[in-house]
């Protein structure tokens, strides 16, 4: 066989080697052992070490195992996981999809109501599976006072992503806003179940309960919701 040929040859093997290990590696990010090693060291690792987990679990979809750190003893394994969240919940629909909903959320900081409105219409109408977009409206829904339209937005956030802690946070204050407080103690309830050291979330609920306290006994609560 020709020299060259021989060499070409075993370039194409080479690279051919070297394109299935890479293959091979990549996919590897994906699965449950590799997210479950990840997981470990982001509970015992170093600090530096337990970051390099969060982000790596932010980037191969390791939503699972953020959320159960959300229940961690450890207070900065809880942080890192509460952040890894929303990185990886703002980021699901794409970059541009995510800048264009942190520009809503800076004009709605900013007060520029109408320009949000906008901004959150265009990404729900492209995105429409993007559970952060829709949280974020209702949001913003729940500052201009439009309850019935913020509780809507909240439910499609929640039918696209049960999990979603500041949508379930919004349900309730949105309840709670209406009067309902029998329905925004079951909201925050819910949001407890997911992240039981929410602080915001211990306090509503502590609201909550004082305000059932306060209001008249009913017979049949869920006959005011049929």
């Amino acid at each position: 066989m020709h020299p060259v040929r021989r060499l070409l040859r075993w370039l194409y093997a080479a690279l051919a080697v070297f394109m299935l290990a890479y293959a091979s590696g990549f996919f590897l990010h994906y699965t449950d052992w590799h997210q479950e090693r990840l997981y470990t060291r982001m509970e015992e690792g170093t600090r530096q070490e337990q970051i390099a987990a969060v982000l790596e679990l932010v980037e191969f979809d390791g939503e699972e195992q953020l959320l159960r750190g959300l229940k961690s003893d450890a207070p900065q394994v809880r942080k890192l996981c509460s952040q890894g969240l929303k990185t990886l919940w703002h980021t699901e629909a794409g970059h541009d999809a995510a800048r264009l909903v942190q520009s809503a959320q800076l004009a709605r900081r900013e007060a520029k109501y109408l320009d949000a409105l906008k901004m959150l219409d265009r990404v729900v109408r492209q995105n429409p599976d993007f559970a952060e977009a829709w949280t974020q409206r209702a949001l913003l829904y729940y500052q201009l006072k439009h309850p019935r339209l913020a509780l809507a937005d909240c439910e499609r956030a929640l039918a696209l992503n049960p999990a979603h802690c500041d949508a379930w946070h919004t349900r309730a204050r949105v309840h709670y806003r209406l009067g309902d407080y029998f329905e925004a103690r079951l909201a925050v309830k819910e949001l407890l179940k997911i992240n039981p050291y929410h602080a915001e979330g211990k306090k509503f609920l502590g609201q909550c309960e004082e305000r059932l306290r306060q209001t008249p006994v009913r017979l049949n609560p869920a006959l005011d919701h049929t």
